[in-house]
């Protein structure tokens, strides 16, 4: 029996207010439960708003999205927030950490947000991404290794069904980079959650076995 989907798009688009300009028109992409894909695009050619539509932060002018067996279109604001709280997690490239919270802190809210009050999650993850001396600071005294090592253990803390990851590796060195990649997908596979991740970095995207432009999926008029 195939894996069931995580996240399914049907004749998708996308346009904003005050343009002719079809930003997206995407016919289908799917994404299997425990799979993880690597979507490569230019800067400016629609990567982030299509992870913001998977989430639910952003709303499709037409088609089908669906997360986790939910269709996103048919959910009011306040349950695509509360759905995204529960099944996605979201890598956002600058990283968007509550600056008046600590570690702790910032992992604790995710967990609250999905419902879940798991301290020893938070305390698993702070270890394994190497923040245990960093876990009472705030994103402002961290360095942008650390505050990376944040963002990802704050979008697996619950332990979502989906991870977005928009450029997660952008403000980091090689190493660095390699180093916060190979923590987020073994953590997505060891908690089986599909990972959708956009870049348009070489090194990153040779690491992934699934792979896709995002010029092969996206045709807007």
């Amino acid at each position: 029996m195939s894996a069931p989907l995580a996240v399914r798009l049907h004749d998708v688009t996308k346009s904003f207010p005050g343009t002719d300009e079809t930003v997206l028109s995407i016919a289908t992409l799917e994404l299997k439960s425990s799979q993880q894909m690597a979507l490569r695009g230019r800067s400016g050619s629609g990567k982030s708003t299509l992870l913001n539509l998977i989430a639910g932060i952003l709303v499709a002018d037409h088609g089908l999205i669906e997360v986790a067996g939910r269709d996103m279109a048919r959910l009011s604001e306040p349950q695509r927030d509360q759905w995204r709280g529960q099944k996605i997690g979201f890598v956002h490239q600058s990283f968007h950490l509550l600056s008046g919270l600590t570690v702790w802190e910032n992992l604790w809210v995710a967990c609250a947000l999905s419902g879940s009050r798991n301290h020893h999650r938070i305390e698993n993850l702070i270890t394994r991404m190497d923040l245990q001396k960093r876990r009472d600071h705030r994103p402002a005294q961290l360095s942008l290794g650390q505050q990376q090592r944040v963002a990802v253990a704050r979008a697996l803390v619950h332990q979502p069904a989906l991870v977005l990851a928009d450029e997660p590796t952008g403000n980091l060195d090689s190493e660095l980079a390699q180093t916060a990649l190979q923590l987020l997908r073994s953590v997505c596979e060891e908690n089986a959650a599909a990972l959708l991740l956009v870049s348009h970095d070489p090194a990153i995207l040779s690491d992934f076995e699934h792979r896709l432009d995002l010029t092969e999926i996206n045709k807007p008029c």
